[in-house]
């Protein structure tokens, strides 16, 4: 299973796995494919967890194993805590996790995001993103034979959508992080 902003960023890495396993990618709630029919905030990460759990129970009483990435990684987080023995193993890729940062890294990252993107937009907040991850985006070191991934209006909605619903979602979600220790 693979998690991401969307399921169409996976297609490269999801070709990799095809032959050998069963792949399952899906939209959260609110992207494209899936529809948010709530509130205007975003969903809590334990809502998209439950999710995760009830569409792997629809497809298979077995384990299995899950690659998260930002987001999906945190909800990744909240699926192994609520249901042992779904996940076999989850592979939590640069979670958007802000409580695993010690406290004052954490107050700056929860304030900084939002601001900035209300403030000076998109372009500003991708900037951001790219520092706090490390990425020079003068220097993309992309693998031979990837689909390049445009930043489409699809994508630049999505990652709207991100920044001021998710991200709220985030900045609410209280993980036990003792507890992933032992997960």
């Amino acid at each position: 299973m693979s998690q991401d902003i969307d399921a169409g960023r996976s297609a490269d890495l999801v070709d990799q796995f095809t032959d050998d396993h069963t792949v399952i990618t899906y939209d959260r709630r609110g992207l494209p494919r899936s529809a948010l029919t709530g509130p205007a905030q975003g969903v809590a990460l334990a809502q998209h967890a439950d999710d995760v759990h009830r569409l792997l129970a629809e497809l298979t009483d077995e384990p299995a194993l899950m690659l998260g990435c930002s987001v999906g990684a945190s909800i990744g987080f909240h699926l192994i805590l609520r249901h042992p023995g779904q996940i076999s193993m989850l592979i939590a890729h640069e979670p958007v996790t802000p409580r695993l940062l010690p406290a004052g890294q954490r107050a700056h990252h929860e304030a900084e995001l939002r601001e900035i993107h209300r403030r000076d937009g998109l372009s500003a907040t991708f900037e951001v993103v790219a520092q706090v991850l490390g990425i020079d985006p003068a220097n993309l070191d992309a693998e031979a034979g990837l689909v390049p991934q445009p930043m489409t209006p699809q994508r630049m909605r999505n990652f709207d959508f991100f920044v001021e619903r998710d991200f709220t979602a985030i900045l609410h979600d209280i993980v036990d992080v003792a507890a992933l220790a032992t997960a």
